[in-house]
């Protein structure tokens, strides 16, 4: 087999079958070259400009290991053609992200009540994409579904958990990728061993034999602190808000209804930016980007427990604004909140599996695969079930925010 090659920082050299070369090549993975993977992170960690391409294809090379070695270890048939699908479907996860990555997902929500992933399925099976694949023989269908975690077919379920799941190939090259990039020391997890020890369980099911445990938990761990000082990040949040509050500003003249994948794949860091920056009316907001004038933080609280943050108190986020504006005389337009929220055990795909597990096991002595609780079986991730990681922020773009240390926040105990 012939093969195209990749330099990797992470891997070295990423080997990819030449039969995949205009997948590769297309319109819609060669724009993840355009889109940031960490959109806001470069104002807080200036090595923080990789994209989504290069993850892209970081994910495509534990998938190829991940199937490698699970062909070694299972008993289960995985086909060339399977094995084929599962490479492509991994180059295509993230095909459906807006620009700025996941700081366009509020837009989508509120254009299309849609989410990337299913921009993601959208684009393979109607677009360019789909011609492709055809051409290779392979059913974009089938590709769409499996590259975001619908697949779910009973005997196949592990399919899906290569590319979705709690512990996958796209959670464990982003997080290390991620890392690497921001130069922080989260991301020391042993991809090899994990990789090494997974298996197909009786169910169908992707699990991991209970002796990589440490490196389970050493995953969940780095999952954790990178939400906190990456992911979550008040610097990288803001910047965040900015480019979110630019784009609804003129939401109506970007035109991107009706959903067309041509329109939708014009769309990138570069060519939002400077729509943003050459409008009269968010050029300003772009502005104080480029010169890093960023709003601060004047109130912040964090949580991690089994409960939301907000609200206890009835209302919604548009009454929060009014009345945070009213009790602390800051206009309206000067104010951002922020709720980032995500599970500290990211929830499975699959439908036969309980939300927060990952599923472990160990050999009896006939020598078969015996499914544990992971709960039970460890003390860190019997700690974490069922817990979010969250924080409130409430920002200002004002002048002199040190202005406001001295207010009394009393009154938001209500809405805890």
């Amino acid at each position: 087999m012939q093969f195209i090659y990749f330099k990797d920082p992470l891997y070295g050299f990423i080997e990819v079958p030449k039969i995949l070369k205009a997948v590769v090549d297309s319109v819609e993975l060669q724009r993840l070259r355009r889109i940031k993977q960490l959109a806001g992170a470069e104002f807080v960690y200036p090595g923080a400009n990789h994209t989504r391409f290069e993850h892209s294809l970081g994910t495509f090379h534990l998938a190829s290991r991940l199937i490698n070695q699970l062909q070694k270890n299972s008993k289960v048939d995985i086909s060339k053609d399977e094995e084929m699908e599962i490479q492509i479907s991994a180059l295509l996860h993230d095909i459906g992200h807006g620009p700025f990555s996941h700081t366009f997902e509020e837009i989508l929500d509120q254009v299309y009540k849609k989410s990337h992933e299913d921009i993601t399925e959208a684009l393979i099976k109607k677009s360019e994409m789909a011609d492709n694949l055809r051409s290779i023989g392979v059913d974009p269908r089938k590709i769409s579904q499996l590259a975001t975690g619908r697949y779910n077919r009973e005997k196949n379920y592990y399919l899906d958990q290569i590319i979705c799941s709690a512990i996958d190939c796209d959670s464990l090259d982003y997080l290390i990728r991620d890392s690497y990039h921001c130069g922080s020391q989260f991301g020391t997890i042993d991809v090899q061993r994990i990789i090494l020890q997974a298996d197909v369980l009786e169910n169908w099911n992707l699990g991991f034999n209970v002796k990589c445990l440490p490196n389970l938990e050493s995953y969940l761990l780095s999952r954790l602190n990178s939400f906190r000082t990456i992911y979550f990040h008040k610097t990288s949040r803001g910047v965040q808000l900015l480019l979110v509050k630019a784009m609804k500003e003129i939401l109506s003249e970007l035109h991107l209804t009706p959903f067309d994948s041509q329109n939708y794949l014009n769309w990138d860091d570069s060519s939002m930016w400077q729509v943003l920056k050459s409008h009269e009316k968010t050029r300003a907001i772009i502005d104080n980007i480029q010169r890093r004038k960023l709003p601060k933080v004047i109130f912040e609280k964090h949580g991690f427990s089994e409960e939301e943050l907000i609200f206890k108190k009835s209302g919604d986020m548009s009454s929060l604004l009014e009345e945070i504006s009213q009790k602390v005389h800051i206009p309206q337009d000067d104010l951002l909140i922020d709720t980032p929220i995500t599970p500290s055990i990211p929830y499975y795909s699959s439908i036969n599996i309980r939300p927060n597990e990952i599923p472990i096991f160990k050999y009896n002595l006939n020598e078969k695969k015996q499914e544990l609780s992971i709960t039970e079986e460890s003390f860190i991730f019997s700690l974490l079930k069922d817990k979010k990681i969250q924080s409130f922020r409430i920002y200002t773009t004002g002048k002199n925010p040190e202005n406001y240390k001295s207010i009394d926040w009393n009154f938001l105990d209500a809405y805890f």
